[in-house]
């Protein structure tokens, strides 16, 4: 079982795709009792921190220490624009690390103006500081445009990349969703761009903005980079894990798999992958 963690509803970013609630007046913060009781209800094998951003939770390395002290497997998935020092000094403990990064578009993610927070590679820079381990870059597929963005950023922080298809929920259920087959060929396009085997036949397009040939440390630096990438399993044929997942929401209420968050809970059905 899986069990997806909301820690807080509260974010600084505003992306129009997201289902949190980063414009609560007044924000919510699981108390760590509330986390021990799911996890001691759900039994997961893996546990997944989110939000809202996780990271702004002030008591953040308690749950950290909380969740692996138990030996389960944990994973924060973290927009990565945080206050200078906010890491945990426990981050090393995390197993899996996944910042989302969507390009650079302005209109998709909208910071909060008033506070000064740093960029998502400043996030990976301070988290490989303090010890973490395993980070991806985590994107899901909003548009043709990514195909350069989303590959240059992770060549540059040297991160593989997890891309996920766009669920219609939360604020998504308001946009104009690509059909499954546009976001599975725009995550495949993604992912071979790092791909060192065709990068040696033709130089991926984030290279080709200022030479036509990939340098071999460019090749070195895909080769580290591409076997971790991957792709959703909602980009590609298979069945719905939806009966094996949990969500514990900032308010305390446990429900089913969080891409069923704002649908009628009463129907005991939530499904990403239909």
């Amino acid at each position: 079982m899986e069990l997806v963690i909301e820690v807080t509803d509260r974010c600084h970013n505003n992306c129009v795709h997201c289902s949190s609630n980063s414009n609560a007046s007044k924000a919510l913060f699981l108390p760590v009792s509330a986390i021990e009781k799911a996890i001691q209800d759900v039994n997961p094998g893996t546990v997944i921190l989110s939000g809202g951003e996780p990271f702004l939770h002030p008591k953040i390395g308690d749950i950290i220490s909380t969740i692996k002290d138990l030996g389960i497997k944990l994973a924060v998935n973290t927009c990565g624009v945080f206050k200078p020092l906010v890491v945990p000094g426990n981050i090393d403990r995390i197993d899996e690390i996944y910042v989302s990064w969507f390009g650079e578009r302005r209109d998709i993610t909208r910071f909060d103006p008033p506070i000064a927070f740093m960029h998502p590679f400043g996030f990976v820079m301070n988290a490989r500081f303090f010890g973490a381990k395993r980070m991806w870059i985590n994107t899901v597929v909003l548009g043709a445009w990514q195909i350069v963005d989303i590959p240059e950023a992770c060549f540059h922080a040297g991160l593989p990349v997890h891309v996920m298809r766009l669920v219609d929920h939360g604020r998504a259920s308001d946009m104009r969703i690509l059909p499954l087959h546009a976001q599975r060929a725009i995550a495949t396009t993604i992912i071979d761009q790092l791909d060192p085997a065709k990068a040696s036949r033709r130089p991926p397009a984030f290279l080709c903005r200022d030479r036509q040939e990939v340098l071999p440390d460019d090749i070195e630096r895909l080769e580290a980079i591409h076997p971790l990438c991957k792709a959703s399993h909602s980009l590609f044929p298979g069945q719905c894990r939806a009966g094996e997942k949990r969500t514990l929401l900032p308010d305390g209420r446990l429900i089913g798999c969080v891409a069923g968050k704002g649908r009628d809970e009463a129907i005991g059905k939530f499904r990403a992958c239909d």
